[in-house]
């Protein structure tokens, strides 16, 4: 996630607007979707995995 944030900040030092949103929503999408893995994580997969169930 670092990397896209860096890469956006290029691009919009570089002056390149549409790409830097196109950055923008996938650091958004990988976001949500790092949030999600972890309610899951802690919803008890990890508890499972480490009891051997």
């Amino acid at each position: 996630m670092a990397g896209y944030g860096t890469v956006r900040t290029y691009a919009q030092l570089l002056g390149m607007p549409d790409h830097a949103r196109v950055l923008q929503q996938t650091l958004d999408e990988e976001g949500m979707a790092d949030k999600k893995l972890t309610a899951l994580a802690e919803s008890g997969i990890n508890l499972d995995a480490a009891t051997g169930a």
